[in-house]
């Protein structure tokens, strides 16, 4: 079913008007008509199944008629550590990996980055925009968090309670590695850049907790390994 999200708090029986460019792409490119149902997530999180009332010139109007219930929670959050990659990779990751649960993503800064986050503020717009759209295509619940770009050195440590993955073709094989996720609340993944990581890297990541992981035994592109690994992890959730 459709999903959308917005920035309000809605109750039972209330009505939601969506405007702006959720109403543009309601009406242009969906061509969405009374009667129609939606799945709307309001700001505190809660789920509605809702229906369209009415459409007028400036918003779509929609009656929040019950209760939206999954028939499955995830067992944890998964936060991504993602190279910026040339054209539009990134934005292939962003968007895959929000459709497969990703629920935090950070870009990461390493000695191989080839590209320079010069203008930041500009590219995490444009990258939450992806990330909400994405969103609104899987119909997931929430949409994800990004945060500012990171090097290294700045990631913290893995506590008791969380798991950290480096993606690393010399790592510990995936299916020899012991998969407890029992009371786990965080799983955080780094895969590297095109020119991937430098041994004084991977050896610096270890020291904070984090588990190399060969996942292939192929030599995965960077935004193949960002897809793949999170898809396996999704399979434990």
């Amino acid at each position: 079913m459709k999903k959308l999200f917005i920035n309000d708090v809605l109750d039972l029986n209330n009505c939601a008007f969506i405007g702006g460019e959720d109403y543009r792409h309601l009406t242009r490119s969906l061509r969405i008509r009374v009667g129609e149902n939606f799945i709307i997530e309001d700001s505190l999180g809660k789920e509605y199944s809702c229906e369209v009332v009415s459409i007028n010139s400036n918003f779509v109007e929609m009656k929040a008629l019950s209760f939206f219930e999954r028939k499955h929670s995830k067992n944890f959050e998964i936060t991504l550590y993602f190279p910026v990659l040339k054209g539009d990779k990134t934005e292939l990751i962003l968007q895959k990996a929000t459709e497969i649960g990703v629920d935090n993503f950070i870009p990461i800064i390493t000695k191989n980055t080839v590209i320079q986050l010069d203008k930041q503020s500009n590219k995490l717009k444009r990258w939450q925009t992806v990330l909400r759209e994405a969103a609104m295509q899987s119909g997931r619940k929430g949409i994800p968090t990004i945060k500012p770009a990171a090097a290294l050195n700045e990631i913290p440590a893995i506590q008791p309670n969380e798991r950290g993955f480096i993606g690393s073709f010399n790592g510990i094989r995936w299916n020899d590695y012991e998969k407890k996720f029992a009371d786990i609340k965080n799983v955080a993944v780094i895969i590297g850049p095109e020119g991937d990581f430098t041994p004084e890297e991977v050896s610096d990541l270890k020291d904070k907790d984090f588990t190399a992981i060969n996942i292939s035994d192929n030599i995965l592109r960077s935004e193949t390994a960002c897809i793949f690994f999170v898809s396996v992890l999704s399979m434990f959730q």
